[in-house]
């Protein structure tokens, strides 16, 4: 994924998933592996979503996520078999289209 960008929902827990399986299988992770380094370009599409949907948290200070699923529905888009990596990628592309939409 080096030099590419990636947009994941809920980018926190793939980026530790993806360290842990790294850890667990012994594999050397260079610091350019790593989302941290400067030239990977990874977004967060559920912070990007929770600011398009606009639902200020006071106590948090910050706009409320929504889970995946939720998101969808509130965007219109059909929910397929949800909780499965192709599915789920599928629901973060379209939700993406969907916000660059409607911010023309």
């Amino acid at each position: 994924m080096r030099d590419h960008t990636v947009i994941v929902y809920n980018a926190q827990f793939d980026k530790r998933m993806i360290l842990n399986s790294a850890v667990s299988n012994q594999m050397e992770m260079l610091e350019y592996d790593l989302w941290w380094y400067p030239d990977n370009r990874w977004y967060c599409a559920m912070e990007l979503y929770a600011v398009y949907y606009g639902d200020w948290n006071r106590y948090h200070g910050s706009y409320r996520w929504q889970q995946l699923s939720r998101a969808a529905l509130q965007c219109g888009i059909e929910l397929g078999n949800t909780h499965r990596a192709l599915a789920d990628a599928e629901l973060t592309r379209r939700i993406i289209l969907h916000m660059a939409k409607r911010g023309e």
